[in-house]
């Protein structure tokens, strides 16, 4: 009964986050966001742990360790006051432009899996931002990004090299392992979003059609309808200039003859 309870209880606060961080009443943006926040508390804690594992120190380890409160609570302040823009920019120069160079020179340089992460970077700050700002930005990404790696070629001294082969070879699987789902996660949530609006344009057309048909087909049962009893009003006017004795009733019915003919 316990158990019961439990996994209830487990269902209702996924089916409560779902509708909140990815209802498909938010903007594409925002839902992207999550992902992306909800998806750094991963990374961080495994990329901790991969730290441990491949001893490269504390130093390390409480560093990467550290972004999981910064993306748990941009993620949830994001939620909560709508501020998405801002936490944006914040994502973008505090754990793009700052940590992940630091991790770069702490974690092995270009040898490690953080190449792996300059692309989930970019990749997401493309998706994030829009217009002018997103070119900016990204190219500011890729130049910072690509002068890392130059400066540690050129200066391997200033780069914390991984201390086996294994150990790199741990860092670089965790890296693009996780940098691959995240990323076609955020493609795949793209396609549908896509799809789902292809689909809303072709049901919506559709609609318009049935309705201009029953349009069209209202109106010309209108016309029909209101044709028949005037022309037999004309035929008995026609009637009545022809037969009637009467002057004025002639005049009268050319009266009314005289706006139909025109």
């Amino acid at each position: 009964m316990m158990k019961s309870c439990e996994v209830q209880h487990m269902k209702s606060l996924f089916y409560l986050m779902g509708d909140k961080f990815f209802s498909k009443k938010l903007d594409f943006r925002v839902r992207l966001f999550n992902i992306l926040a909800m998806a750094g508390v991963l990374i961080s804690l495994v990329s901790a742990a991969v730290c441990l594992l491949n001893g490269e120190g504390w130093f390390a380890f409480l560093s990467n360790l550290l972004t999981t409160p910064i993306a748990a609570g941009l993620l949830f302040y994001a939620a909560r006051t709508g501020r998405y823009q801002l936490c944006y920019m914040i994502t973008i120069v505090v754990i793009f432009l700052f940590f992940f160079p630091v991790f770069f020179f702490i974690g092995g340089g270009y040898a490690g899996a953080m190449p792996s992460y300059f692309i989930f970077a970019v990749v997401f700050t493309v998706f994030m931002l829009e217009g002018i700002k997103a070119l900016v930005v990204t190219a500011a990404e890729l130049a910072v990004y690509v002068g890392l790696c130059l400066f540690a070629g050129q200066n391997p001294g200033a780069v914390t090299t991984l201390p086996t082969d294994q150990a790199i070879l741990i860092d670089n699987i965790a890296g693009f392992t996780l940098v691959s789902i995240v990323l076609g996660i955020t493609i795949f949530l793209h396609f549908s979003l896509y799809n789902q609006q292809q689909r809303d344009l072709v049901n919506a057309r559709e609609e318009a059609l049935r309705f201009s048909e029953a349009k069209s087909r209202f109106l010309a049962n209108m016309s029909h309808e209101i044709r028949t009893p005037i022309n037999v009003m004309l035929g008995k006017n026609e009637l009545i200039l022809q037969e009637s004795d009467s002057e004025q009733v002639r005049e009268y019915s050319r009266g009314v003859q005289s706006p139909t003919s025109q």
